[in-house]
């Protein structure tokens, strides 16, 4: 039939005109069944680049997700849940998702290390190589910061963020340590406060080292990094945000025994106390309640500069903490310059005070 025939060649060539400029469809291998077209789709979906950015899902990614339980139930990932976490990349970025960081492994593999790495730190700083300080505190606070990225933790949590706002907080704080110190040092009753001769005895170059060199790099660096940064976020991912402020703080408050217990026995009073002259009579009372003092004091100082790295991140913290020790070196040698106090038999007048360490 001519007419029939006409049509189908009309229709044909309309065909291949709509179809023109278009990509073949993709092949799919012979011999699959509808589970395995589905298959096949899903892998093209999660190994093709994405749309939105470009980027692969790399391998670890997609075990991560796949195979890595809720963080709330423990249990495997649901179809929903598989989709949300695999195929949807990470609205606030565009990017790939980050690995999945479970409960157990924040603790695992950053607090229980990064203690080790801690008290490590703290017996070579006061007892093995003092003078390296700032060497050994700058490796451990790059250890922590890398076992924390390795464990899937953002700069963000740590810490590292909100840098003009913490300057401001941290500035004008460090302005107030100064005021403080300054009307401590002109005033002649508080005065003494400041003459501690394990500061006063040191040489200008000492000085100098001491400002410039241990108190930012050998003490502020890794405590700030450590007990302000890392270990809050990585508790605040395990245990949640209580627990990850009394944690760090009181960690804070232990890494002080050391120096607490030097303390003691550079400053006569303090040594008097620790040697058994105390209230109790009993020899070693005083430095036990000497430690835990400062353990407290610290600990509790702990809290309100997690505070202060909330509102400004590590920066405001850092400033404060930077000005009280150093400042307090400074503040040492104009009190003695104005004049030693001096009891009436002529003998220095013994303190108590010493830049925290």
């Amino acid at each position: 039939m001519p007419g029939l025939r006409g049509a189908r060649g009309r229709a044909g060539r309309h065909l291949g005109r709509a179809d023109h400029g278009r990509a073949p469809p993709p092949a799919v291998p012979p011999g699959l069944g509808p589970a395995g077209l589905v298959t096949c789709s899903l892998l093209k979906r999660v190994v093709a680049p994405r749309p939105e950015t470009g980027a692969r899902l790399g391998p670890a990614d997609f075990l991560q997700r796949v195979l890595a339980p809720h963080l709330e139930t423990g249990a495997r990932l649901g179809p929903a849940d598989f989709l949300q976490r695999v195929l949807v990349p990470r609205p606030e970025t565009g990017a790939r998702l980050a690995p999945v960081l479970t409960t157990r492994s924040s603790f695992t593999r950053v607090v229980v290390p990064g203690v080790g790495v801690l008290v490590s730190a703290n017996v070579l700083n006061n007892r093995v190589a003092r003078r390296l300080a700032p060497v050994t505190s700058a490796v451990a606070a790059g250890t922590l910061v890398a076992l924390a990225r390795r464990a899937g933790l953002t700069w963000q949590e740590m810490g590292f963020t909100d840098a003009a706002r913490g300057a401001k907080i941290g500035g004008a704080l460090a302005a107030a340590v100064a005021a403080v110190y300054t009307a401590g040092v002109l005033t002649p009753r508080t005065r003494p406060l400041f003459l501690d001769e394990r500061a006063l005895r040191l040489s200008r170059a000492r000085l100098l080292e001491e400002v410039l060199v241990q108190v930012p790099l050998g003490t502020v660096l890794l405590e700030e990094v450590a007990f302000r940064g890392v270990l809050p976020a990585a508790l605040r991912r395990s245990h949640g945000p209580v627990a990850s402020v009394a944690g760090a703080s009181a960690l804070f408050g232990l890494w002080h025994v050391l120096p607490s217990l030097d303390m003691a026995s550079a400053n006569p009073s303090l040594g008097r106390l620790a040697s058994g002259e105390g209230r109790s009579g009993r020899p070693g009372a005083g430095a036990v309640r000497l430690v835990a003092g400062s353990v407290a004091a610290t600990g509790l100082a702990g809290v309100a500069f997690h505070e202060l790295r909330r509102r400004g991140g590590l920066l405001a913290p850092s400033l404060l903490h930077l000005a009280t020790n150093t400042l307090g070196y400074v503040a040492g040698r104009a009190a003695r310059r104005l004049g030693r106090a001096r009891r009436p038999g002529g003998q220095p007048v013994e303190t108590t005070w010493k830049p925290s360490a």
